[in-house]
């Protein structure tokens, strides 16, 4: 992550912010995976490289509503790259260990 947000890489980063959103959908934290998948939005090559997004996105919806959804996902749309790089460590950090999510 930190590379390619560095690099100026976005496509790269949005298709790493779309395998975490896979990730967090299977980790059962929809609200954050709903939300990585928000902030790939303004790249199109994260939804066609990440062959199970369209799947994962669906499921999303099904399990937040469209409501839930489209807030998170418009949160993470709006997220500037530091700022969802960092959100996305965040909640990496968190699984690792266990611990509760940050806000």
């Amino acid at each position: 992550l930190d590379s390619f947000h560095q690099a100026g890489n976005k496509p790269q980063l949005a298709i790493a912010l779309a395998l975490l959103a896979v990730f967090f959908d299977r980790a059962e934290q929809p609200q954050v995976a709903a939300s990585l998948y928000g902030a790939t939005t303004h790249q199109p090559a994260a939804y066609t490289m990440v062959g199970d997004l369209p799947v994962v996105v669906a499921h999303l919806r099904a399990v937040l509503g469209d409501t839930v959804f489209n807030q998170c996902a418009a949160t993470g749309a709006a997220m500037e790259p530091s700022d969802v790089v960092a959100y996305a460590r965040d909640h990496i950090r968190t699984a690792r260990t266990g611990s509760t999510a940050p806000s």
